[in-house]
């Protein structure tokens, strides 16, 4: 198992485990929003081949409406 910081909350994952998956993992998430691994951004597009290492801070970034 890998230990990964998501969202400010520890969590075991599988080695080997995807972006994709991990968010799959992760309940009450509903689009539109960002990801970013160790504070850099990861673009849809690469979620599905982008493998999660141990000790990553993965944050889910959501819109925020404001003037």
């Amino acid at each position: 198992m890998i230990q990964v910081i998501f969202n400010g909350k520890k969590m075991m994952l599988e080695p080997n485990t995807t972006l994709k998956d991990a968010l799959t993992m992760i309940e009450n998430i509903s689009p539109p929003f960002a990801v970013a691994v160790n504070k850099n951004f990861v673009t849809q597009g690469m979620h599905a081949n982008f493998l999660i290492n141990d000790g990553d801070d993965i944050a889910i970034i959501t819109p925020m409406q404001g003037g």
